[in-house]
């Protein structure tokens, strides 16, 4: 004894699982206000204006941007977004150290 759905009825649950599902993951275009400010503000405040400043991505929703502090050997890549299909909800800082040039 199973359950038996006409045609009807699996269009019908097909279309709510698919609208079930588009709503928890933001939807077919996720609103992407996630952005590095905050951090990017924080690190000027500590170390002062970067020496250089690398756009990496501004595309899409993804931006990758990098921070560069030539004479202290240390920079700092800031990611967010990542389009349409996985807009980050966070913002992601590496720190990269190397042999300081000036």
């Amino acid at each position: 004894m199973g359950i038996i759905l006409n045609g009807n009825q699996i269009i019908k649950i097909t279309f709510f699982v698919i609208i079930i599902t588009l709503s928890g993951c933001g939807g077919l275009f996720p609103d992407c206000n996630v952005d590095c400010s905050a951090e990017m503000n924080e690190v000027v405040l500590t170390r002062g204006q970067p020496d250089d400043i690398e756009v990496v991505a501004d595309f899409d929703n993804l931006h990758i941007i990098t921070y560069w502090y030539y004479c202290d050997g240390i920079a700092y890549t800031f990611t967010w977004g990542g389009g349409i299909s996985s807009c980050s909800e966070q913002c992601s800082v590496e720190t990269h150290t190397f042999t300081p040039s000036c």
